[in-house]
């Protein structure tokens, strides 16, 4: 999954630097906190999360560490105060290690391999785990699917919440009618 803010024209050229992660910390809070952190700087970057699978038991990195790039690496200095994040790996006491452009393109190339056939299948009337968010692990009806963005029934005990969600973060469940419930335990 790449996420980018502001004007990236000509990063494919720029070298990355790679995040280490807590080893305690759920990638999906990761993604969050570290979104946040970008969004406070006046600074285009780009953020690759090598994500290989995402299922019920969540989400599984191809490569341990999540790659960042911007056009000073040095920016990232104070990176170790976002939720799960260790640091940046460094060359030096000073200077961020710097990963090859080409192997960040790679890896892009690798993750939008892997995620072309995770929605596969969902549209009206399918059965879903939603796998992203604060409804994490919650499961419903899909009751449409628009433009990549899915609308989701969670009929709960005492009431029905509606989730809008991008399909790619629901996992179809190919499961009986008569054990459909908003959750699923396999």
């Amino acid at each position: 999954m790449l996420l980018t803010q502001g004007k990236t024209k000509g990063f494919d050229k720029l070298p990355w630097a790679q995040l280490e992660l807590a080893s305690d910390a759920r990638l999906e809070e990761i993604v969050l906190h570290l979104v946040r952190w970008v969004r406070k700087r006046d600074e285009a970057f780009r953020i690759l999360f090598p994500i290989e699978t995402r299922d019920l038991g969540g989400v599984v990195l191809f490569y341990p560490n999540i790659l960042i790039q911007c056009r000073d690496l040095r920016v990232l200095k104070d990176i170790r105060t976002v939720m799960g994040v260790q640091g940046v790996t460094m060359a030096n006491e000073s200077t961020p290690l710097e990963i090859p452009s080409s192997f960040g393109e790679q890896m892009i190339a690798k993750s939008e391999q892997v995620s072309e056939g995770w929605s596969d299948g969902i549209k009206k009337g399918s059965f879903v785990r939603i796998l992203l968010g604060e409804r994490r692990m919650l499961c419903g009806n899909c009751i449409s699917v628009d433009r990549g963005i899915a609308d989701i029934r969670i009929s709960l005990t005492t009431r029905n919440l509606r989730v809008r969600i991008p399909v790619r973060a629901l996992l179809k469940l190919e499961i009986p009618k008569e054990k459909r419930r908003y959750y699923y335990n396999g």
